[in-house]
């Protein structure tokens, strides 16, 4: 399971790589497209993976309330983590009125920058978890 989550990361950081080349408006617009599809079901998926991953260890087993507060604990986490990312967006954006009638300009490298280096640190938290899946996997 968690071979197929470092497999959409790298696509979804690979999609972003395209933006620093002067894409178009209409290929900026289906590569954020991509990209929101690519991190949309990993990021569901890493949350659901880690609860059932600590439904089945010993101590969590026979405790039902346990298990729901540290299910809960996970979900609340990635809530407040996808709330600092918002913070940072709007702060790496930098937009700011120019001209007379205030049109907004915004520099959207830096954030595609932070959406890369996020994509790539996850793929590295799951390093250890997709060697004892191959692990696993080789064993059979």
């Amino acid at each position: 399971m968690y071979k197929e989550l470092v497999v959409y990361d790298i696509l979804h950081i690979r999609s972003l790589l395209h933006l620093f080349d002067g894409a178009s408006h209409a290929q900026t617009t289906a590569l954020l497209l991509a990209t929101g599809f690519l991190l949309g079901g990993p990021a569901n998926l890493i949350s659901t993976a880690i609860s059932a991953d600590l439904g089945s260890h010993d101590s969590l087993r026979e405790d039902t309330a346990a298990l729901a507060t540290v299910t809960g604990i996970i979900d609340g986490t990635g809530s407040v983590g996808a709330a600092i990312v918002q913070f940072l967006v709007g702060y790496l954006a930098g937009c700011h009125p120019v001209g007379e009638g205030g049109t907004m300009v915004c520099t959207w490298g830096p954030v595609f920058v932070l959406l890369q280096v996020s994509g790539i640190l996850s793929c590295v938290c799951l390093v250890p978890l997709v060697a004892n899946e191959l692990k696993r996997t080789c064993r059979r």
